[in-house]
């Protein structure tokens, strides 16, 4: 459980970020507030500026991410928590010697005062806000450039409404953990080398990090002293033309109630895009391929070649005497995903495949006047006088094959020469063939 997060408030991602979002949203955060970019407000930019970085330079860290969400901004400081010494050290001592009021005759060395207890004992600090719960949502290419709205209910923690999220009977209480004294979290000590230790705090495993506890036969009824029940919510979602493949979008507050937190969290659904049978995309660009036949290529076009995503029929004509080749590529400007917010309305792309006749089809058909429509054939090369012997050209059967089959014949492997082998004949200097 992360007791405090103050630092990734400042950055504004959540405690389960990742590094990789941690880094980005640093970047983003320090271009908006560096003093450069805020010359009206220098001095006051410069400050959160290193807020800023003082931030990132913890939670960058992963064992100093580990120490701040176990203890806190406050824990990590020397002496924090007032007294003297560092306050871990101060625990240090008080799990060797135990209840000794703070070691008696020495508090003028600032090993801490106040009697009793057997040394500091940690605040517990209540969270703001419960993690957030992340889903992902599949839809199609046709949602995102379309848009589109839907309903659909997710089941969630609701705190308790018989017992108000106590966890106890009407009338009565949570009690504080006798475990951990109420502060929710334990203290565990971890060699660090060379004699020197280092004290980690760990979520009461008896309260489960809450620093209260409900006995078993003062538990509620209804939720058997877990303070909270499941419960469905509603989700309204609208996805907007041009959103994107994972883009998120936060439901503020619809996920789970925990103990121990004063609001619920974030319910947060990802995109995911299922792919599409004939239709590519990348950023707000599409891509797709039709076919069209051999005199379409040659005389022109001018028919329905493409359904759009919204069901309008794309038609194309083109101009006359323009050739469409195989693998040609023609664009269609403003057809592709429409823009979100500040971005562009992308482009369509077309890739043309060019549908060949069947062997057959010059059966009745006059050849030689239809050659005469073509463009000519071309004829031999030039003749290569470097040929030797008197070889000539050589007139081969050609058959159809598949390029699938190209480097399909195999080989024996060769073999590792051994040139210092005495066996071999020849000897000297001269080569050998293995």
């Amino acid at each position: 459980m992360v007791v405090d997060t103050t630092l990734y408030d400042l950055l504004g991602v959540e405690p389960e970020a990742s590094q990789s979002q941690i880094k980005k949203a640093y970047h983003k955060k320090s271009l908006e507030c560096h003093p450069d970019k805020n010359p009206h407000r220098q001095e006051e930019a410069s400050k959160e500026f290193q807020t800023l970085n003082h931030a990132f330079e913890i939670l960058n860290d992963d064992q100093q991410r580990a120490t701040y969400d176990q203890v806190g901004e406050e824990g990590m400081r020397p002496g924090g928590g007032g007294g003297g010494m560092d306050a871990d050290m101060d625990d240090i001592f008080a799990s060797m010697f135990g209840g000794m009021g703070g070691m008696g005759g020495m508090d003028g060395m600032g090993m801490g005062g106040g009697g009793g207890g057997g040394g500091r004992r940690r605040a517990r600090r209540e969270r703001k806000q419960a993690p957030a719960t992340t889903l992902n949502y599949t839809v199609t290419l046709e949602d995102l450039y379309m848009g589109r709205e839907t309903h659909f209910q997710v089941s969630h923690d609701i705190f308790c409404p018989t017992c108000q999220g106590s966890g106890a009977k009407p009338g009565l209480k949570a009690q504080e953990c006798v475990e951990c004294s109420g502060s929710g979290s334990k203290t565990k000590l971890q060699s660090m080398g060379n004699g020197y230790v280092r004290q980690m705090y760990v979520d009461c495993t008896s309260c489960k990090g809450v620093g209260m506890r409900v006995r078993e036969r003062d538990r509620c009824k209804r939720c058997k002293g877990s303070q909270t029940v499941k419960a469905k919510a509603k989700l309204d979602v609208k996805i907007f033309p041009g959103m994107r493949d994972g883009q998120k979008l936060v439901f503020r507050e619809q996920a789970d109630c925990v103990p121990g937190c004063k609001k619920p969290g974030h319910m947060i659904l990802t995109l995911k895009l299922r792919k599409h049978d004939s239709i590519q995309v990348n950023n707000n660009d599409l891509l797709t391929e039709a076919i069209i036949t051999l005199s379409e290529s040659l005389l022109g076009l001018n028919r329905t070649v493409f359904t759009h995503l919204d069901g309008r029929s794309i038609r194309i004509e083109t101009k006359k005497g323009e050739v469409i080749r195989p693998g040609d590529v023609c664009v269609l400007r403003g057809e592709g995903i429409p823009g979100y917010l500040s971005a562009r309305t992308g482009d369509l792309y077309i890739k043309w495949n060019i549908e060949f006749p069947p062997d057959d089809w010059l059966s009745g058909i006059d050849a030689l006047k239809l050659s005469g429509l073509l463009p000519p054939k071309r004829s031999d090369p030039a003749k290569n006088h470097t040929l030797v012997d008197g070889k000539v050209s050589q007139k081969v059967t050609s058959t159809k094959g598949r390029l699938d089959e190209f480097g399909s014949h195999s080989l024996p492997p060769l073999e590792d020469p051994e040139p210092d082998s005495d066996d071999e004949e020849g000897g000297g200097n001269g080569c050998i063939i293995v």
